[in-house]
């Protein structure tokens, strides 16, 4: 509220690799500055600062242009309590695992020959989805073009890997509005430069924003929406091969 958005947050150069997130000048940072400056004596200093300074907001500038996400963009807000099973430390969510199973059989069945990746920050809901991923596989008779057990990964695994279609369980989802290494700048980088074609985000949004990366992200989501660049899901997804999604691919 204090100092206007630089840029959403997804930077990427040439070769589609994520680059750090970059926010404007605030108050607060604006204060630091000017106690910096009143300790520099040198004038020679404070002229290298200043060139320094224009050299940073050219660079800025030049990635500003290149913010891009991938050709559609679905943020669908779910509503359900994380889980954690007794003994482990890890987290998982029954129904992103539930939508994420009908998005992964309407991709497969719509755009036979794309890849299809689920990724989480969460060991657990990662093999829990991929077991229920290939059971669904199994069940209807599906043939999918890559190895099924690259279907679902976590962030932290995912290191290179990239996918036409891209599915993002957020997992946490909870009152006290608690992340964890969801939140984790680093990873939701990762988590949004890894589609070639469309992402999808699963996530209570009440709880993502309570982080200031994922906040950026849904408020851009919002505004492409607007302009008809994204789309914001709320609900189940409809069943059946004839249940369409603005792709554009």
């Amino acid at each position: 509220p204090d100092g206007q958005i630089f840029t959403l947050g997804e930077l990427v150069d040439l070769n589609g690799r994520i680059l750090p997130f970059y926010f404007s000048r605030n108050a607060q940072n604006e204060k630091k500055e000017e106690e910096g400056r009143a300790g520099i004596n040198n004038r020679a200093d404070q002229e290298t600062i200043v060139a320094l300074r224009a050299e940073l907001s050219s660079l800025t500038e030049k990635r500003r242009s290149a913010i891009d996400f991938p050709k559609a963009v679905i943020f669908w807000h779910v509503v359900e309590k994380e889980r954690k099973e007794f003994g482990s430390a890890s987290y998982w969510n029954e129904l992103q695992m539930k939508y994420s199973v009908h998005l992964v059989k309407y991709l497969i069945q719509k755009y036979p020959g794309m890849s299809v990746m689920c990724v989480s920050v969460y060991d657990l809901h990662a093999k829990k989805l991929q077991r229920a991923i290939n059971d669904m596989l199994t069940k209807e008779n599906l043939t999918y073009e890559f190895s099924r057990e690259s279907i679902c990964t976590t962030i932290d695994a995912i290191q290179g890997a990239d996918a036409d279609f891209i599915i993002v369980n957020t997992v946490r989802c909870n009152l006290s509005r608690e992340l964890g290494s969801s939140g984790s700048e680093d990873r939701v980088n990762v988590a949004l430069s890894r589609a070639k074609r469309s992402l999808f985000i699963l996530g209570d949004a009440h709880t993502l924003t309570s982080s200031e990366s994922w906040r950026m992200v849904i408020k851009k989501i919002t505004s492409m929406a607007k302009n008809g660049e994204a789309q914001i899901a709320v609900g189940a997804p409809r069943a059946g091969p004839d249940s369409e999604l603005n792709l554009n691919v």
